[in-house]
């Protein structure tokens, strides 16, 4: 996981030179992406092909999808296919608005409605029912940063799928923690011989190794 297009952080001189330190107001200022700065630089051709996101200001961008990563994202899109037949759509890789500076890509994502109900704009958290991401490298990273912003953002339910390892990390009950985080309180792992439903569907359980290669 690299981050693009982020400006270097002004570091303070060292102490043996504290009379030439300047203020705080001299010194660069990094500048944080909004979503419609992020937006108009995919229109200009400079990310295409590039698996980049935004989040809280930051450009990252993820590596390129290795078979096994590609494969778990297929099962889990076919099993929540089967499972929500009529009034969702289920959304692959395609953009989550979570406010002014943060765009996410999450693997899949199963909304509220219609695949046209989002023609003008990218579903926001109100419209979702359930996230998921399929990990390897990235595992630290889904289920620390992004774990902590789906739960500020108020997404009910957040799956991590750890393919390395054939597990599966459940996050539930997104809650505000001082002085100023957030966090999911339930968080429970189920390994691959293991079947878990999601909180929408709680008689569409799934055998965890069904959505693993």
């Amino acid at each position: 996981m690299t981050a693009l297009l982020t400006p270097p952080v002004a570091r303070p001189l060292p102490p043996t030179v504290t009379a030439l330190t300047p203020t705080p107001s001299a010194f660069p200022t990094p500048h944080l992406w909004t979503r419609q700065e992020f937006e108009k630089l995919h229109g200009t051709g400079l990310l295409e092909g590039r698996r980049a996101f935004l989040l809280q200001g930051i450009i990252y961008e993820e590596g390129p999808m290795d078979p096994p990563h590609a494969t778990s994202v297929r099962l889990v899109t076919k099993w929540l296919d089967r499972s929500f037949p009529t009034g969702h759509d289920v959304r692959t890789q395609v953009p989550l608005d979570l406010g002014a500076e943060t765009e996410p890509l999450p693997d899949v994502a199963l909304v509220r409605g219609s695949v046209r109900d989002y023609t003008a704009n990218h579903p926001t958290p109100a419209d979702v029912v359930l996230l998921v991401d399929v990990a390897d490298t990235s595992l630290f990273f889904d289920q620390t940063t992004k774990a902590e912003l789906y739960a500020a953002a108020g997404v009910a339910e957040y799956w991590v799928l750890d393919v390395p390892n054939r597990r599966l990390t459940v996050m539930r009950q997104p809650t505000p923690l001082p002085p100023g985080g957030y966090a999911y309180l339930s968080i429970t792992t189920f390994q691959s011989m293991e079947s878990v439903a999601p909180l929408a569907a709680p008689n569409g359980s799934v055998l965890v190794s069904d959505l693993l290669p």
